[in-house]
């Protein structure tokens, strides 16, 4: 695939600046030393997204700065939303997980995003009593604590509104 090339160089270019060699980058990725030579070499034409994901993360590089070129509106949108992260992460003392979870809501899509934002509304509502009890403080809690808690409570307002549709069935 074609339009791989030059995301190919730039991952090249990066992992030579970084004084990276084959062995370090798969080693910091967790892609096994064979895949990662055969996207090197291009017998992997069109890697999976996860793989340059992990490649990226290894070179402490974001993924759209090897897709999108500087002249590209969406790089420009990424910087906004980085200094804006950046602002959050400094006002309200965030750590890396938090900016994670942030920045993955944000790339989910826009129903996602709504559905969301609805549990929210069910979590901070006045019903606290079916909200699992936190042992440490939310900003101290790791991504799979936070994603357990998510799960907990969508499993709740599932149940929930799976008996108020009962329960107006059977009243009517």
């Amino acid at each position: 695939m074609e339009s791989f090339k030059p995301i190919l160089e730039k991952i090249k270019k990066i992992k030579q600046e970084k004084g990276y060699t084959n062995e370090i980058l798969a080693q910091k990725s967790g892609i096994p030393l064979s895949t990662l030579n055969k996207i090197l070499s291009s017998i992997i034409k069109d890697p999976k997204i996860g793989t340059l994901i992990a490649i990226t993360d290894a070179l402490d590089v974001d993924i759209n700065s090897l897709i999108y070129d500087n002249k590209n509106v969406n790089n420009e949108s990424t910087t906004k939303i980085n200094n804006s992260l950046e602002k959050l992460a400094d006002d309200y003392n965030l750590n890396v997980d938090d900016i994670s979870f942030i920045t993955k809501y944000i790339s989910l899509p826009a129903n996602s995003r709504h559905n969301f934002l609805s549990l929210l509304k069910i979590l901070t509502s006045e019903n606290i009593n079916t909200s699992p009890i936190l042992t440490k403080p939310d900003h101290k809690l790791s991504v799979e604590e936070k994603r357990k808690i998510v799960e907990y409570e969508l499993d709740l307002e599932e149940k929930k509104q799976t008996s108020s549709v009962s329960i107006s069935s059977s009243g009517s």
